[in-house]
């Protein structure tokens, strides 16, 4: 069996029951959880002193950076999303998923919609849109809320 690659997290939400409950959640994936913040003045800086390799904010922060249009934000996303994709999927994933439809289930599992998919992962709005169908499809769920449960649960997203 492969060993996978340890995911250092941070998590960025202003409800305190929202942090522990996801930090719960994740500590059972096996996924390490490094801090949480409930601003971004604490976030950017547990960020800058712990490294993490992916940052779970509230989607009112993901839309506030994406919205903003700056171009280092989105290059941020961008960079954020690929290392994530580049993970390997753990041992005993049953659903065959191709390298995309997985990169695109993580971005779902952070709760980016289907533009700021797009914009992220340099792809148009109508390909993301199929490889959420076909996500859907493959993973037997309705939605993608479903989906992004589904991910968690998986140590995908």
């Amino acid at each position: 069996m492969s060993q996978a690659t340890t995911i250092r997290l941070v998590i960025v939400d202003d409800h305190e029951v929202v942090r522990e409950g996801l930090k719960a959640l994740f500590d059972e994936t096996g996924i390490e959880v490094l801090g949480t913040a409930a601003t971004g003045a604490e976030a950017t800086d547990l960020c800058a002193r712990l490294r993490p390799d992916v940052v779970l904010l509230d989607i009112r922060a993901i839309k506030a950076a994406v919205e903003g249009g700056s171009p280092h934000q989105r290059g941020e996303l961008r960079l954020m999303t690929s290392r994530i994709a580049n993970r390997t999927l753990p041992d005993g994933i049953e659903v065959p998923l191709t390298p995309r439809e997985t990169q695109v289930l993580r971005v779902i599992a952070m709760g980016l919609s289907n533009q700021e998919i797009a914009d992220a992962l340099t792809i148009s709005v109508e390909t993301v849109k199929e490889h959420v169908q076909n996500l859907l499809r493959k993973l037997a769920v309705n939605d993608r809320t479903q989906a992004a449960v589904w991910a968690v649960r998986q140590g995908i997203g």
